[in-house]
C-alpha cells in the first residue's frame, strides 16, 4: 500500500506490517530502502539496504512497530530507486474514526449508460467521531461524498455505476479522514451494449413533390430482458453534444464586463444604504439558465425530416415503430442523419435519412431551336411552348447567361406560372451583334427544381453588307488649301440598324487649313512658316462622318479634301460600323495636289511726284496666275519701328486668284521721313512660303508747304531803338507734323522771334510774334525764310520796314537844369 498503518496496539508489543515493492517497468529496478531512526519504527532487515526487483516481480520490506504508550504514531519509510525517491507514510494510530467498508464492490455485467446503484450501511467502528471525504472516478460515483459519523453510529453510503462504454472498468474509492488517514475499496464493473438494434440503418422515403408529405416506417427492436429507453438526437456523440453546449453557452453567459458593472453598482448602493443583492440574483440567474441549458436533450430537428416519436420506451422483447416523415421544399436529393440514443448501448445508432423532392413538372416542346439566316442588329424570333404535365403549379422565369451573346436575346414573358394541364408560349427574340457561329443555351428555371430547363438555340449570324456607289473615288489634281468635294452614296443591303463611321487611312487628326479661313487672317504664321501641325493634319472630311443606316437603305456622303501637303494621294475610305470591329468595306481615294506660280506686277512700283509726310497713297499690285490651279495669296504685315521710313499697308491683304485670272491687291503707303526710299514688300502665296513674291515700292518723302495769313510783312514806319512787334499765323497743311525755324537773310539783328522753331502739328496754325528793334533810320528789304530739317525753306515772305527817328539817345533823362560843378 502507499502508507503503513498499525492499529489496535497496546504498549511495549512488537507489530510487523509488510510493504511491497512491485516493479510494473520491463527492465530490473535496484531499490534502496532507508529510514530516519526511531525507537518505534525499525526496519526487519539491515538499514540502506538495496533490493534488486526483476520486471513484472515484488520484493516485501518488513517493518517493525514497538509502542512504548497507547497515542498516536507516525514516521516516513523512503524508497530510492535511480533519480526518484518514494516516499510511505508510518502511522500507528490508536484514536480515530473508521468506516467499516468492504476492500471490493463488484457491480458485475451491467448495461451500458443504464445506472446501477448499491446501497451499504456503513458503521464507524473507530473509538472516535468519522469527519471523512469520500472520492472516485468515473464511472463511478458516491453519495454522500463527505460527513461526520459518531462512534458506533451507521448510515446508508450509495454507490453508482453509470458506463458510457462497453468493457470491464475499475476504479479505486477513497474515504479520507481528518486524522490524514485513508482507506481504499476496489470498485469493478463491466458494461456491455443491449441486444437493442434498428430494423435498417437507411429510412429512405419515396419520390415525393415539394409542398407535399411522404412517410416510412423503422423499428427499434429490443431484444433484451431490459426495458429501454431511446432518444433521436441530432449529434453523434455524448462528446458532440456537450461540446455544443458549450459553444451555446459561451455565448450566452454574460460577458466579464456585466459582472464587474453588477458587482461595482451593488457597491455603489450599499454607500447609498441600499442593501440589495443583485451579484446574488446574478448568479442565481446565471446558474439556473447553465443548468436548463445542460438539461436541454438536443432531440432531432429538421425542416425537411421529422421523426415521431421522438422519445420513448421499449419493454423486454418488443420493439417500436419509428416512423420518419419527409416534406421536401425543393425539387432536389436529400440527405440528413439521426442518432438514436438507446439507454443501454455505449453508442448512438445512425439512421441515414434520404428522400427525393420533386419539383413542378415542367417540360418542352422543343429544346432545339436553329435560325436558318441571321444578320446582325436584325431581330429575329422563334416560339415554343412550356407544358407543365404534374399537379402543381410551376412558377418559371427566364435567367441570363453570362455568355458574350447572352444580352442579345430577350425571353417573352420573362416569368409567370403555369397551372397543371395547362401550357404556356414562349417567345425567343434574338439580335445579335456578333458575327460567326451561333450557339447559346436559354435557361429557364422553375422554382423548386434544382436544374433549369434548356433551350439550345443555333444559327449563323451574317456580318452587315454594304456597297458604294462607286469603286474609285479620283479628285483628280486639286489646289492647296483649296477644299473640293465628291459625291457619295452607301447602300446597306441588310435588314438590320447599324451605327456606321467614316474614316480615311492614314489622315491625321488635326483639321487642315483651308485657304478661305486662312485668308480672313494675314496674321497668321501659316503665310510665312506654312501649315504646322502638332501631329498629322486631317485633309479629308465626311458630311455626314457617322450616323445610323437603316434596314435596306442607304446614305448620301459628301467627300471633301482639304490638302495641305503636296503629294500624290492613294488613301482608302473606310467604313466602320459599330460592334462589327474596322474596315467592315472601303473603296480607293486618289489625288493630286499641286501649288500655282503666281507673278506680281509691277516688279517695282514707282509713286510719281511727291509723297508728303503721312499722307495716304494708294496704289495696287496685280497677282497673275497663268495656271489651271486656285492660288491664295497674302500680304506679308510690315515689321515696324522707330527708323522705318514708308508704312504700307493693305484694305484687302490676303485674296484667292482663280487659274488664268488676275487679282487685284491694293497697297497704301505713309512716307514718315523725307527723302527717297526703296522699300521691298513681300506677298506670301500659300504652299510656297519658301518663294514668296516680291516687288519694290519707289518713293519720294516730303513736308508739304507752310502758309501764312500775312503776306508781306510789313512794319511801316518804326522808330529806331523802340521794339515794335507783329503777329502772323503759321498753318501746316500737312498730315504730319512740321518742325520748323525760321529766319531772315539780312540784318538777322534787327528781328526777334517768338517762337523761332518749333513744331507746327498736323493740319494746325500756330501763332508767331516778329519784334523789330532798329538801330538805324532808313529804309530796309529782307526776307524771312521758314526752314524745315531734310527739306530746307519750305516758305518765304517779304519783309519791309522804314526806321524813323534818331539813334542819339541819353543814358540818363534831363531833370531840370545840369550842374556841371567846380572844374580845375
Amino acid at each position: 500500500p502507499s502508507e503503513l498503518v498499525f492499529q489496535h496496539f497496546v504498549a511495549n508489543e512488537s507489530y510487523e506490517l509488510v510493504l511491497s515493492l512491485i516493479n510494473n517497468d520491463e527492465v530490473p529496478r535496484t531499490v534502496k530502502v532507508s529510514m530516519e531512526s526511531s525507537p518505534y519504527f525499525q526496519l526487519v532487515c539491515p538499514r540502506n539496504v538495496f533490493y534488486s526487483v526483476e520486471p513484472g516481480t515484488s520484493s516485501s520490506v518488513r517493518i517493525r512497530f514497538t509502542p512504548d504508550e497507547i497515542k498516536n504514531y507516525a514516521h516516513k519509510l523512503f524508497c530510492f530507486y535511480g533519480r526518484e525517491t518514494v516516499v510511505v507514510p508510518l502511522y500507528g494510530i490508536v484514536t480515530r474514526g473508521l468506516l467499516d467498508l468492504p476492500e471490493l464492490l463488484d457491480f458485475s455485467v451491467q448495461p451500458a449508460k443504464c445506472s446501477v446503484k448499491k446501497t451499504l450501511l456503513v458503521c464507524n467502528i473507530g473509538n472516535m467521531e468519522a469527519r471523512y471525504h469520500m472520492s472516485t472516478q468515473s464511472p463511478f460515483s458516491v453519495v454522500p461524498a463527505k460527513g461526520t459519523l459518531g462512534v458506533g453510529d451507521t448510515m446508508q453510503v450509495t454507490v453508482e455505476f453509470y458506463p458510457t462504454k462497453t468493457g470491464f472498468q475499475s476504479a479505486i474509492l477513497e474515504v479520507s479522514y481528518d486524522t490524514g488517514e485513508r482507506s481504499q475499496t476496489r470498485l469493478h464493473g463491466e458494461a456491455v451494449d443491449l441486444d437493442v438494434a434498428l430494423s435498417t440503418t437507411c429510412a429512405e422515403v419515396g419520390k415525393t413533390f415539394m409542398t407535399q408529405s411522404n412517410h416510412t416506417t423503422v423499428a427499434i427492436q429490443n431484444r433484451s430482458s431490459i426495458t429501454a429507453r431511446f432518444q433521436w438526437k441530432i449529434h453523434p456523440t455524448d462528446e458532440a453534444e456537450a461540446q455544443e453546449k458549450k459553444r451555446v453557452w459561451d455565448l450566452r453567459r454574460p460577458k466579464s464586463g456585466l459582472w464587474l458593472t453588477t458587482f461595482m453598482e451593488e457597491q455603489e448602493k450599499e454607500k447609498k444604504g441600499i442593501f440589495e443583492d443583485d451579484f446574488s440574483k446574478l448568479c442565481s440567474k446565471v446558474k439556473e439558465e447553465y443548468k436548463q441549458l445542460q438539461e436541454e436533450p438536443y432531440l432531432f430537428s429538421d425542416d425537411i425530416f421529422s421523426i415521431e416519436p421522438l422519445e420513448g420506451e421499449i419493454k423486454p422483447n418488443c420493439s417500436a415503430e419509428i416512423k420518419v416523415i419527409f416534406k421536401p421544399k425543393e425539387g432536389l436529393n436529400y440527405h440528413k442523419v439521426a442518432y438514436c440514443y438507446i439507454s443501454g448501448r455505449a453508442e448512438r445508432m445512425m439512421l441515414d435519412l434520404k428522400g427525393e423532392g420533386l419539383g413542378p413538372w415542367l417540360e418542352l416542346s422543343n429544346k432545339d431551336v436553329e435560325f436558318a439566316m441571321l444578320y446582325v442588329n436584325t431581330p429575329h424570333v422563334a416560339e415554343i411552348n412550356l407544358i407543365n404535365k404534374g399537379p402543381l403549379d410551376a412558377p418559371f422565369a427566364y435567367v441570363p447567361s453570362e455568355t458574350e451573346m447572352s444580352p442579345s436575346f430577350k425571353v417573352v414573358p420573362k416569368e409567370g406560372i403555369v397551372p397543371p394541364g395547362s401550357t404556356q408560349p414562349l417567345q425567343i427574340f434574338c439580335d445579335c451583334t456578333i458575327v460567326g457561329i451561333l450557339l447559346e443555351h436559354i435557361r429557364i428555371s422553375v422554382t423548386g427544381c434544382p436544374s433549369p430547363l434548356i433551350v439550345t438555340v443555333r444559327g449563323t449570324v451574317w456580318p452587315p453588307t454594304f456597297s458604294f456607289s462607286a469603286s474609285e473615288l479620283d479628285f483628280l489634281e486639286v489646289s492647296f488649301g483649296f477644299p473640293k468635294t465628291l459625291p457619295l452614296r452607301v447602300t446597306n443591303k441588310t435588314p438590320g440598324y447599324f451605327k456606321f463611321k467614316f474614316r480615311v487611312t492614314d489622315d491625321g487628326g488635326e483639321p487642315a487649313i483651308s485657304s478661305y479661313k486662312l485668308i480672313l487672317n494675314d496674321a497668321d504664321p501659316a503665310w510665312e512658316k506654312g501649315p504646322s501641325f502638332k501631329v498629322e493634319p486631317q485633309e479629308f472630311a465626311m458630311t455626314p462622318s457617322e450616323g445610323i443606316m437603316y434596314p435596306f437603305g442607304y446614305q448620301d456622303v459628301q467627300v471633301t479634301l482639304c490638302s495641305n501637303t503636296v503629294m500624290e494621294y492613294c488613301r482608302r475610305l473606310v467604313l466602320d460600323v459599330e460592334g462589327f470591329g474596322e474596315v467592315v468595306t472601303s473603296l480607293i481615294i486618289t489625288a493630286s495636289c499641286h501649288v500655282p506660280k503666281l507673278e506680281v506686277y509691277p516688279n517695282i512700283m514707282w509713286y510719281e511726284g511727291t509723297c508728303y509726310m503721312n499722307e495716304p497713297h494708294k496704289r495696287k499690285f496685280l497677282i497673275t496666275n497663268n495656271t489651271c490651279y486656285y492660288g491664295c495669296y497674302g500680304l506679308v504685315p510690315q515689321k515696324r519701328n522707330k527708323n522705318t521710313r514708308v508704312f504700307y499697308e493693305s484694305c484687302q491683304p490676303c485674296g484667292v486668284v482663280r487659274p488664268h485670272s488676275t487679282a487685284k491687291l491694293p497697297i497704301t503707303i505713309r512716307t514718315q521721313k523725307v527723302g527717297k526710299f526703296a522699300t521691298t514688300v513681300t506677298i506670301a502665296v500659300f504652299g510656297n512660303e519658301r518663294y514668296p513674291l516680291t516687288s519694290i515700292l519707289r518713293t519720294t518723302g516730303l513736308f508739304r508747304e507752310v502758309c501764312t495769313d500775312v503776306y508781306p510783312l510789313d512794319f511801316g514806319a518804326v522808330p529806331a531803338l523802340n521794339p515794335t512787334p507783329v503777329t502772323m499765323n503759321l498753318s501746316n497743311k500737312g498730315a504730319a507734323p512740321l518742325p520748323f525755324k525760321l529766319e531772315v537773310d539780312a540784318r538777322p539783328h534787327f528781328f526777334i522771334f517768338e517762337p523761332g522753331e518749333g513744331v507746327i502739328p498736323a493740319n494746325r496754325t500756330i501763332p508767331v510774334t516778329t519784334t523789330a528793334y532798329l538801330d538805324d533810320t532808313g529804309s530796309f528789304d529782307t526776307t524771312l525764310g521758314v526752314y524745315v530739317e531734310h527739306q530746307g525753306v519750305v516758305a518765304t515772305i517779304p519783309v519791309t520796314i522804314l526806321g524813323v527817328g534818331t539813334t542819339i539817345v541819353l543814358d540818363k533823362p534831363f531833370c531840370g537844369d545840369l550842374n556841371l560843378g567846380y572844374q580845375f
